[in-house]
């Protein structure tokens, strides 16, 4: 699948945008909106190509594109090796250039890192760069998906279809 496949869709007759709830692969990152408006960056257990990330997340900055509100989960929890630094870079240099985006289109976002010492680390730079938006390091995909409801709904974005997805 191509990153711009099935990212949002304009209905004419309905007059709005909608985002598919499926879940995209790109080489074993998961990009998931089955429980829209919540987006889960899932990364594997092994190493992707430089391709398979910028994939990915050209597919992220199409899904943020819509006038509509989103929270955004992290999961580095199966990661136990460093991504190279041409996707340390690559990633660094996105999320700059993506800033304003996150800023319009996000209410928040959680990482999960099992890690509690790389969690405070993360933690710590946030302390001297804040993230362009509300941004959490959790343990645990369930209290990433918690904290994501708990932002939503606080932002008086509608979630309902994100309780009963898979």
């Amino acid at each position: 699948m191509r990153p711009s496949d099935n990212v949002a869709i304009v209905s004419p007759l309905l007059g709005k945008v909608t985002v598919p709830h499926v879940l995209r692969e790109f080489g074993g990152i998961q990009v998931d909106t089955r429980r829209w408006p919540i987006l889960l960056l899932a990364f594997p257990d092994k190493p992707f190509s430089d391709v398979c990330l910028v994939d990915a997340l050209t597919c992220i900055e199409g899904l943020l594109e819509p006038e509509t509100k989103s929270f955004q989960i992290t999961d580095a929890s199966l990661v136990r090796w460093l991504p190279p630094a041409t996707q340390r870079k690559y990633a660094a240099d996105w999320a700059k250039r993506n800033d304003l985006l996150f800023r319009r289109r996000s209410v928040g976002g959680a990482n999960v890192i099992t890690s509690a010492l790389v969690r405070g680390v993360f933690t710590a730079i946030h302390w001297f760069k804040d993230p362009p938006t509300p941004t959490v390091f959790v343990a645990t995909r369930e209290a990433a998906m918690a904290h994501a409801l708990r932002a939503l709904e606080a932002a008086g974005v509608s979630h309902s279809e994100s309780r009963g997805a898979p």
